[in-house]
């Protein structure tokens, strides 16, 4: 885990190889049977609960997990949850809005899916309909509903820090309901409800940057950025990444920032005037990257 964290912030070994180390942890739990059965190789469980819960937080914001899957099913992780403590770091007190990205990728997989299908048109509308009237609509409901992880921020030393992680949960709250504009409803940057969630996200993003929190900003950087198409926004953009990397260290300069404003700036050279939805795996993919975003 110590290792593939690494290689994703620091970038300077090969652009895919933190994938091998999810694998290896991937094998060493089929090994035990399952999760719950590698948890419980460590008597306390407090070690492999770490190690289980950051892989989780890895595999689900890899861009091979929108294409392919997670390496467990997404509910098994939900299961999980149910584990309260303080001690995931990387997480923090947004546990429950990283595992419905999971069920976000899962459902933009399904539908790429249902694309390539042959169907007759009664199938069609029920696809669809079901997506309108009951799948999206249940995962924007449990986004606004979601509350912070209590254990994550009771312990913290002031009240500002309990602001900032609060930001980024409400951060992370807009980010997901804009993935969802952009991953499963194929609606283009200039659409009124992507403008009206990236002048959201904007301030917030301003908020975080500078704070210790601030590398968990690469997430929703690349789904903003992406989104991005009015030169007033990209300009405030870019401005945001700036700053990004004055105010952090050295890894986050040479790092996985700089994959993810490569394929920012081809989103935009690709989607000039905001029209299109443009999705950024399929650019990662073009430039022959599996990008983590678990920064």
């Amino acid at each position: 885990i110590i290792l593939l964290s690494f290689d994703i912030s620091i970038g300077t070994v090969s652009p895919n190889s933190w994938k091998s180390y999810l694998d290896e942890i991937a094998v060493c739990i089929n090994k035990t049977g399952s999760l719950i059965g590698f948890i419980n190789l460590d008597n306390s469980n407090e070690i492999t609960i770490r190690l289980i819960l950051n892989f989780i937080y890895h595999d689900i914001l890899s861009s091979t997990s929108i294409e392919s899957g997670t390496y467990f099913p997404i509910e098994d992780y939900f299961n999980l949850s149910i584990i309260d403590n303080n001690m995931d770091s990387l997480q923090g007190c947004n546990k429950i809005l990283y595992l419905i990205i999971g069920d976000i990728n899962k459902l933009t997989m399904q539908i790429s899916e249902y694309n390539k299908m042959d169907k007759n048109l009664t199938f069609q509308i029920d696809f669809y309909s079901n997506l309108e009237d009951i799948l999206i609509p249940n995962i924007i409901n449990r986004i606004d509903t979601a509350i912070p992880q209590t254990t994550s921020v009771m312990f913290l030393n002031s009240k500002l820090e309990m602001e900032v992680h609060l930001t980024t949960f409400e951060l992370l709250q807009n980010t997901l309901k804009l993935l969802i504009l952009h991953a499963i409803k194929n609606l283009p940057p200039i659409s009124f409800e992507i403008q009206l969630l990236i002048l959201k996200i904007f301030p917030l993003i301003d908020i975080i940057i500078g704070t210790r929190l601030q590398s968990k900003l690469i997430f929703c950087l690349l789904i903003l950025g992406a989104n991005c198409f009015k030169i007033q926004h990209r300009k405030r953009f870019l401005n945001q990444i700036k700053r990004y990397c004055e105010m952090g260290s050295f890894y986050y300069k040479a790092g996985n920032i700089e994959k993810i404003l490569k394929i920012i700036k081809q989103c935009w050279v690709k989607n000039k005037n905001g029209n299109k939805s443009i999705h950024w795996w399929t650019i990662a993919k073009d430039f022959g990257w599996e990008i983590n975003l678990g920064d």
